[in-house]
Protein backbone atom coordinates (compact mmCIF):
# COMPACT_ATOMS: atom_id res chain seq x y z
CA UNK A 1 0.00 0.00 0.00
CA UNK A 2 2.61 2.43 0.99
CA UNK A 3 3.95 1.82 -2.57
CA UNK A 4 0.86 2.45 -4.39
CA UNK A 5 0.57 5.67 -2.57
CA UNK A 6 4.19 6.48 -3.02
CA UNK A 7 3.85 5.72 -6.65
CA UNK A 8 0.53 7.74 -7.35
CA UNK A 9 2.26 10.81 -5.20
CA UNK A 10 4.54 10.93 -7.91
CA UNK A 11 2.63 10.16 -11.31
CA UNK A 12 0.31 12.83 -10.04
CA UNK A 13 3.31 15.60 -9.07
CA UNK A 14 4.96 14.66 -12.59
CA UNK A 15 2.01 15.59 -14.13
CA UNK A 16 1.60 18.90 -12.73
CA UNK A 17 4.70 19.93 -13.97
CA UNK A 18 4.31 18.86 -17.22
CA UNK A 19 0.59 20.74 -17.33
CA UNK A 20 2.63 24.03 -16.06
CA UNK A 21 5.52 23.27 -18.31
CA UNK A 22 3.45 22.77 -21.46
CA UNK A 23 1.47 25.66 -20.92
CA UNK A 24 4.76 27.74 -20.96
CA UNK A 25 4.73 29.32 -17.92
CA UNK A 26 8.25 28.02 -17.10
CA UNK A 27 10.73 30.14 -18.00
CA UNK A 28 11.55 34.20 -18.86
CA UNK A 29 8.80 36.34 -19.39
CA UNK A 30 7.97 39.94 -20.34
CA UNK A 31 4.67 41.58 -19.93
CA UNK A 32 3.86 45.19 -21.15
CA UNK A 33 0.73 46.75 -19.38
CA UNK A 34 -1.06 50.31 -20.36
CA UNK A 35 -3.70 52.16 -18.12
CA UNK A 36 -4.41 54.67 -15.28
CA UNK A 37 -3.76 55.26 -11.70
CA UNK A 38 -5.07 57.09 -8.99
CA UNK A 39 -2.51 58.76 -6.06
CA UNK A 40 -3.67 59.86 -2.88
CA UNK A 41 -1.69 61.29 0.11
CA UNK A 42 -1.84 60.72 3.30
CA UNK A 43 -3.63 63.73 5.55
CA UNK A 44 0.08 64.12 7.31
CA UNK A 45 1.53 63.77 4.02
CA UNK A 46 3.84 60.94 4.85
CA UNK A 47 2.99 58.51 2.04
CA UNK A 48 1.37 58.15 -1.33
CA UNK A 49 -0.66 55.50 -2.27
CA UNK A 50 -0.86 54.17 -5.90
CA UNK A 51 -3.46 52.32 -7.60
CA UNK A 52 -3.31 50.72 -10.70
CA UNK A 53 -5.23 48.95 -12.99
CA UNK A 54 -4.49 48.11 -16.70
CA UNK A 55 -4.53 45.96 -19.81
CA UNK A 56 -2.17 43.50 -20.97
CA UNK A 57 -0.67 45.02 -24.03
CA UNK A 58 1.69 42.85 -24.70
CA UNK A 59 2.30 38.82 -23.43
CA UNK A 60 5.13 37.77 -26.00
CA UNK A 61 5.98 34.77 -23.88
CA UNK A 62 2.33 33.57 -23.82
CA UNK A 63 1.12 33.60 -20.48
CA UNK A 64 -2.47 34.37 -21.26
CA UNK A 65 -2.10 37.22 -18.59
CA UNK A 66 -5.44 40.15 -19.61
CA UNK A 67 -5.28 42.59 -17.09
CA UNK A 68 -2.59 44.02 -14.05
CA UNK A 69 -3.99 45.98 -10.81
CA UNK A 70 -1.80 47.04 -8.38
CA UNK A 71 -1.82 48.53 -5.03
CA UNK A 72 1.91 50.08 -3.76
CA UNK A 73 2.82 53.34 -1.16
CA UNK A 74 5.45 54.92 -1.33
CA UNK A 75 7.02 57.08 1.90
CA UNK A 76 7.47 60.83 1.32
CA UNK A 77 9.37 61.55 4.25
CA UNK A 78 12.29 59.68 2.74
CA UNK A 79 12.99 61.60 0.19
CA UNK A 80 13.54 61.19 -4.03
CA UNK A 81 13.56 58.88 -5.04
CA UNK A 82 10.91 57.73 -2.72
CA UNK A 83 11.13 54.30 -1.21
CA UNK A 84 7.84 52.07 -2.11
CA UNK A 85 6.46 48.53 -1.06
CA UNK A 86 2.87 46.99 -2.04
CA UNK A 87 1.64 44.21 -4.21
CA UNK A 88 0.62 43.64 -7.97
CA UNK A 89 -2.11 40.66 -9.39
CA UNK A 90 -1.78 39.65 -13.02
CA UNK A 91 -4.89 38.08 -13.70
CA UNK A 92 -6.26 35.82 -17.27
CA UNK A 93 -8.68 33.37 -17.64
CA UNK A 94 -6.59 30.76 -16.53
CA UNK A 95 -6.36 32.29 -13.03
CA UNK A 96 -4.05 34.72 -11.03
CA UNK A 97 -0.84 35.47 -10.31
CA UNK A 98 0.33 37.87 -7.12
CA UNK A 99 3.60 39.27 -6.63
CA UNK A 100 4.72 41.51 -3.64
CA UNK A 101 6.72 44.46 -4.88
CA UNK A 102 9.73 46.92 -3.52
CA UNK A 103 11.14 49.47 -5.42
CA UNK A 104 11.47 53.43 -5.37
CA UNK A 105 9.08 56.35 -7.15
CA UNK A 106 10.54 59.38 -8.37
CA UNK A 107 8.54 63.13 -8.18
CA UNK A 108 5.81 61.90 -6.43
CA UNK A 109 4.38 65.34 -6.31
CA UNK A 110 3.77 65.99 -9.84
CA UNK A 111 2.26 63.15 -9.90
CA UNK A 112 4.41 60.29 -10.12
CA UNK A 113 6.74 60.52 -13.25
CA UNK A 114 8.48 56.56 -12.93
CA UNK A 115 9.11 53.75 -11.05
CA UNK A 116 11.64 50.82 -10.40
CA UNK A 117 12.05 48.25 -8.38
CA UNK A 118 11.57 44.16 -8.15
CA UNK A 119 8.91 41.74 -7.35
CA UNK A 120 8.58 38.15 -5.94
CA UNK A 121 5.59 35.45 -6.67
CA UNK A 122 3.63 35.30 -3.74
CA UNK A 123 1.01 33.06 -4.97
CA UNK A 124 -1.44 31.42 -7.85
CA UNK A 125 -4.47 30.48 -9.06
CA UNK A 126 -6.08 28.05 -11.30
CA UNK A 127 -2.66 26.95 -13.86
CA UNK A 128 -0.63 29.35 -12.18
CA UNK A 129 -0.94 27.90 -9.06
CA UNK A 130 2.28 26.32 -7.52
CA UNK A 131 4.61 29.12 -9.58
CA UNK A 132 7.26 30.83 -7.70
CA UNK A 133 9.20 33.59 -9.54
CA UNK A 134 10.93 36.88 -9.22
CA UNK A 135 11.87 39.79 -11.16
CA UNK A 136 11.74 43.54 -12.10
CA UNK A 137 9.56 45.96 -13.13
CA UNK A 138 9.14 49.98 -14.36
CA UNK A 139 6.30 51.96 -14.64
CA UNK A 140 6.05 55.87 -16.28
CA UNK A 141 3.27 58.01 -15.79
CA UNK A 142 2.30 60.03 -18.98
CA UNK A 143 2.41 63.29 -18.10
CA UNK A 144 0.27 64.34 -21.24
CA UNK A 145 -2.61 62.45 -20.49
CA UNK A 146 -4.21 62.55 -16.63
CA UNK A 147 -3.65 59.60 -14.97
CA UNK A 148 -1.92 57.44 -17.54
CA UNK A 149 0.57 54.61 -16.62
CA UNK A 150 2.97 52.17 -18.69
CA UNK A 151 4.34 49.46 -17.14
CA UNK A 152 7.11 46.97 -18.11
CA UNK A 153 7.82 43.39 -16.28
CA UNK A 154 10.48 40.99 -16.78
CA UNK A 155 11.31 38.09 -14.36
CA UNK A 156 11.27 34.39 -14.36
CA UNK A 157 8.88 31.48 -13.45
CA UNK A 158 9.05 28.34 -12.29
CA UNK A 159 7.76 25.52 -10.27
CA UNK A 160 9.17 24.31 -6.76
CA UNK A 161 11.05 20.83 -7.32
CA UNK A 162 8.40 18.50 -5.40
CA UNK A 163 11.22 16.86 -3.76
CA UNK A 164 12.35 20.05 -2.24
CA UNK A 165 9.02 20.77 -1.13
CA UNK A 166 9.08 17.10 0.67
CA UNK A 167 12.54 17.81 2.27
CA UNK A 168 10.93 20.70 3.44
CA UNK A 169 7.57 18.92 5.26
CA UNK A 170 10.15 16.11 6.53
CA UNK A 171 12.40 18.86 8.30
CA UNK A 172 9.40 19.68 9.71
CA UNK A 173 8.28 16.96 10.86
CA UNK A 174 11.17 16.43 12.33
CA UNK A 175 11.67 19.48 14.19
CA UNK A 176 8.12 18.95 15.78
CA UNK A 177 9.02 15.81 16.72
CA UNK A 178 12.36 16.97 18.42
CA UNK A 179 10.38 19.79 19.89
CA UNK A 180 7.84 17.08 21.42
CA UNK A 181 10.81 14.99 23.23
CA UNK A 182 12.32 17.85 24.63
CA UNK A 183 9.01 18.91 26.78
Amino acid sequence: MKRYVAGLTAVIAAAAFSVHASAGLIGPFELDAEGTFTQTFAPDFSTTNILITAAVTADPDGLGFTALTADVTADITAGNPFPSTGFFVLTGPGGTLTADVTGVFFDVLVPFTSAAGTFVVTGGTGIYSGLVGLGVFSAFSNLGTANAIEIDLGGILDIPAPGALGLLGIAGLGLAGRRRRAA
